[in-house]
């Protein structure tokens, strides 16, 4: 009676583990199948800058666009403007206060980037080990880990809702952390594809870099 008794526990946890390792398959479905069909993303945001500490040492706003493969726009509207733009070939930084404008081949100069979670055509599970971290207020967080150890920060958190990608929040080296809020939020509409060509205006110096 024990031994049968052992049986059915065993094959109790073992149907148990796989429910779980099933649920938490369909919940990292949630994010690489929203990335997969991603056509165009535009949003307002609103970006936050903590210190170890948790003290707010910076707050932007501002306005970004986005077309698989290869092509974004993000501009930083408060405190002060600044327009990174790119074309699929090059990347473009401009500070209007500065009249300056640099340019870079844009293959490699966002690859431990954030931001190629939704530009890159790879699947995310190529690139990251996906995670479920954390679900509140409607909102689950997913946290992703390069498989190749390459990347600009010790953790990327991501947040989903109901529509989708939601929220971004990065720590660094130095344990700074950086939020980003999406609102306003247009997914797979028709883009102004103009906005993501760039020209220098009259007067503004050009650095070329590598």
């Amino acid at each position: 009676m024990l031994i049968k008794t052992m049986k059915i526990w065993v094959f109790s946890l073992a149907f148990g583990l796989a429910t779980t390792i099933s649920a938490v398959a369909d919940d990292a479905d949630i994010l690489t199948n929203f990335v997969s069909e991603l056509k165009t993303y535009e949003a307002r945001f609103e970006q936050s800058q903590r210190d170890p500490r948790g003290n707010q040492v910076q707050f932007s706003t501002g306005y970004m666009a986005l077309s698989r493969p290869g092509k974004f726009r993000w501009v930083y509207e408060t405190p002060y403007e600044q327009q990174l733009i790119s074309d699929g070939e090059s990347l473009w930084v401009y500070d209007p206060d500065l009249e300056q404008a640099t340019r870079r081949a844009l293959t490699g100069s966002i690859d431990t980037s954030p931001i190629m979670i939704l530009m890159d055509e790879k699947s995310l599970t190529e690139v990251y080990d996906i995670k479920l971290v954390d679900e509140e207020d409607g909102m689950r967080w997913f946290s992703l880990t390069a498989h190749d150890g390459q990347s600009d920060f010790n953790q990327i958190l991501i947040g989903m809702d109901e529509q989708g990608f939601a929220s971004m929040q990065l720590i660094d080296a130095f344990d700074n952390v950086t939020r980003v809020s999406f609102m306003d939020r247009k997914i797979n509409r028709p883009l102004d594809m103009d906005q993501f060509d760039f020209t220098p205006p009259e007067g503004v110096d050009v650095v070329e870099t590598r």
